[in-house]
């Protein structure tokens, strides 16, 4: 499968639902911009030139055989267009939708399972696990909550483009690997702005609060904070994208914790462990499965903030998710009513515990709420008038001080 194809078929696999937009589609376009990058981390000999023919520059890109993103980029972005042309028919650079039926035969092809649907022409999804709704203003957000009873013992997630993943940002890249490290320099290079912070979980927040990578993934208890999320616009990037709604739900309570709870105190002690961390053999007798060494290592981290911690570890916690109700410490986490999906393990230290499980499902299906790039300005206007804004959502001074220039009293 072609690189530039293979990545909307991995979002696909992983979210059951995949946006192609038309601009990821302008392949011409992105190859210039991208050749012009390429040309200036090149040496001038390695410099991809105008008057070379498109076949040539693609063989030049292939024989420098280098690692960098752009790079990449460029390969499948070439790749791509060179499927394109050779297919038959032939599809055309501004034949968008024609590429993107192409796209979606492919991932068809390759999930032979999955009832594959098109909904507003330009969202793949698999109707046998999703369910999407449009959302398109604040009063239609509000009656569907209603409508579909999502108002009680629900927490809520806003993300500005649909196809990121729903995972901690410690499980995205390869920082996983390091995550034991992540927290130390942390501690090192700023010991002052973790002097109350007494356990890990403690520190994973103010981390998370400063935007470092942890194994936690931020919820809110209101639903129009989420929605704020969802149309709030992606930092340095002029890509239009849907946002979403995802609800998270604790039915029975037994994923739902405090921030004193031994089980959110194991999971979240994973992040003091090194890579290589392993659960050993799950089948033994508790006792036996406890003195291993690994899990002999992590009940000693535990010590360290819960001094009585009986030595026992149920395996089973280790694989799990935990909503958790942390302090409200902060006017930021006050604001947003925020508290986290803590993530535990999932086979291995580096892949995260099924995150799937804790999400509402309307009867088998996973229901999302999407909203279009075109009305997320409209939408933001309508949650200011209910006071949720920029300066609310981060009432920190320079966040106060850049909603005041850019939006209160742009001119």
């Amino acid at each position: 499968m072609n690189d530039f194809i293979k990545i909307y078929d991995e979002i696909f696999k992983e979210n059951g639902y995949v946006h192609i937009h038309a601009d990821d589609l302008r392949i011409s376009n992105r190859i210039t911009f991208a050749l012009q990058k390429y040309n200036e981390t090149c040496l001038r000999k390695e410099r991809i030139t105008k008057k070379m023919s498109f076949h040539e520059k693609y063989e030049k890109l292939k024989k420098e055989n280098k690692t960098s993103p752009i790079y990449n980029e460029l390969l499948s972005l070439f790749s791509f267009k060179l499927e394109c042309e050779n297919h038959s028919p032939r599809i055309k650079e501004n034949e968008i939708n024609k590429k993107r039926d192409f796209i979606e035969r492919i991932i068809r092809a390759e999930n032979k399972n999955a009832d594959i649907r098109v909904i507003y022409n330009d969202i793949i999804y698999d109707a046998k696990t999703v369910c999407i709704e449009k959302i398109e203003s604040v009063n239609q957000f509000s009656t569907k909550l209603l409508k579909k009873e999502l108002l009680s013992k629900i927490y809520y997630r806003g993300q500005q483009n649909i196809n990121w993943p729903v995972k901690p940002s410690i499980f995205r890249g390869n920082w996983i690997n390091h995550e034991k490290e992540f927290v130390e320099e942390m501690l090192i290079n700023n010991p002052q702005d973790f002097d109350n912070a007494t356990t890990t979980l403690e520190k994973l927040t103010k981390m998370q609060h400063y935007n470092a990578p942890t194994r936690l993934l931020d919820l809110t208890r209101n639903p129009y904070i989420a929605l704020y999320f969802a149309c709030e616009k992606v930092k340095n990037s002029d890509k239009k994208n849907y946002g979403e709604i995802i609800f998270f739900t604790t039915l029975d309570g037994s994923v739902e914790k405090y921030f004193d709870s031994d089980a959110v105190t194991i999971v979240s002690n994973l992040a003091m462990m090194p890579s290589d961390f392993c659960v050993g053999d799950e089948s033994l007798p508790i006792e036996e499965f406890n003195k291993q060494e690994d899990i002999s290592y992590l009940l000693h981290q535990i010590k360290y903030e819960k001094n009585n911690f009986l030595d026992i570890i149920n395996h089973e916690d280790l694989h799990k998710c935990f909503i958790v109700h942390v302090k409200l410490d902060n006017k930021r986490i006050i604001n947003q009513q925020g508290l986290f999906l803590l993530v535990g393990m999932g086979i291995e230290k580096n892949k995260p515990a099924d995150i799937n499980k804790y999400i509402y499902n309307k009867g088998s299906k996973k229901l999302i709420f999407v909203i279009p790039d075109k009305v997320k300005s409209e939408i933001l206007s309508q949650l200011n008038i209910m006071n949720i804004n920029k300066k609310f959502i981060y009432p920190e001074i320079d966040d106060v001080a850049d909603y005041l220039k850019n939006e209160k009293f742009l001119c």
